[in-house]
């Protein structure tokens, strides 16, 4: 369904213009599809003959995202996955500052935001204001943003255990669209001895990447 078509209930017309579904075309290229790609802030399905797909974008992402392949043989184009960091890759330095505070935090976990300004086109890292953190879990705030202010990248540690995503991180991962990931097998006397897991989370979807997209953009495997 195209964002222009209404069904005869409108809170279902309504759905299906917060979430409308394009075709990808056996040949040439689609308006809505392009338009769709080009927009800032908007969710959609894009079905073709390989799957249907979660499309998303925000000022600082583009991303279009396997649900589910295709059972039987459809008459569209295949419909190429995508992630591209609109914000540009992540300083490598923001990274290596987050993980010397988390091993600075030890023996507890800790938290901490990489947020990118559009308007200064600049990434800054901001420590998680702490509720509570133990060995074993932290519960922490989201950041006051400005202006202009997106999170990019949701890090935490898990102190001396090893890098995993646990069920608590499931669930709150499940409510936000951004790259998250976990730092663990922390060593105060080796603070370069690091396991780490990263994934992007768009919608309720998470997708593993190879590793927090510094040196170049994620990859989708």
């Amino acid at each position: 369904m195209a964002a222009s078509q209404a069904f005869s209930d409108p809170v279902a017309t309504a759905l299906a213009r917060a979430m409308p579904i394009f075709a990808q075309p056996y040949q040439g290229t689609s308006g809505d599809i392009d338009e769709f790609l080009g927009s800032r802030d908007r969710n959609a399905l894009l079905v073709g003959s390989n799957g249907v797909f979660m499309g998303i974008t925000r000022p600082w992402l583009i991303a279009v995202l396997p649900i589910m392949t295709a059972a039987v043989p459809a008459p569209y184009g295949s419909v190429a996955p995508r992630l591209t960091l609109r914000c540009g890759r992540i300083p490598a330095h923001l990274v290596d500052q987050a993980r010397q505070m988390f091993v600075d935090a030890l023996p507890n976990e800790a938290a901490a935001f990489i947020i990118w300004n559009e308007p200064a086109r600049e990434f800054r890292l901001e420590r998680a204001g702490e509720l509570s953190a133990t060995p074993s879990r932290i519960e922490y705030l989201l950041p006051d943003l400005g202006d202009g202010d997106f999170i990019v990248a949701d890090m935490h540690s898990h102190g001396t255990a090893p890098a995993f995503w646990s069920q608590t991180d499931d669930a709150d991962d499940r409510n936000h669209t951004r790259i998250c990931a976990v730092f663990g097998s922390l060593d105060v006397s080796n603070p370069a001895s690091f396991t780490a897991k990263s994934r992007i989370c768009a919608n309720g979807l998470t997708l593993d990447i190879p590793a927090l997209p510094v040196l170049q953009e994620p990859v989708l495997r």
